[in-house]
């Protein structure tokens, strides 16, 4: 037989029992409660919990994603830094063995086109 003892319902349950052994413990006195054998009257009562909570807060911030150019004033920026960091020596010596292959194979390409391009006009 279930009792209503006047209790507002609360948006989860209350533990009622620390362990299966005082659970166990309850379940004898209310037993011998309800037979009349126990001078004691088992009640429940509502426990406060105190239960912190944690908020996660979004933040939106912006990122620079490095893109390549995509039209020739792009590309004429991008050079006109990449010269500027070289004669403001903003680059040590690792910086540039690692730039010199990928400048070679850029200027190879660039002396093949120029020459192409130069030699379709005096057609």
């Amino acid at each position: 037989m279930v009792r209503d003892r006047g209790r507002r319902p609360h948006p989860r349950p209350v533990p009622k029992w620390c362990s299966s052994s005082c659970r166990h413990r309850a379940w004898e006195q209310r037993r011998a409660a309800d037979a009349g054998l126990a001078a004691v009257d088992v009640v429940d009562r509502p426990v406060e919990v105190v239960v912190e909570k944690k908020t996660v807060v979004e933040r939106r911030v912006t990122v620079p994603v490095p893109q390549s150019p995509r039209s020739t004033r792009e590309w004429v920026d991008v050079l006109d830094r990449l010269t500027w960091a070289l004669n403001t020596n903003r680059m040590d010596e690792e910086d540039l063995v690692t730039l010199e292959p990928a400048l070679s194979r850029v200027l190879m390409s660039f002396t093949d086109q120029s020459n192409t391009l130069h030699h379709r006009r005096r057609r």
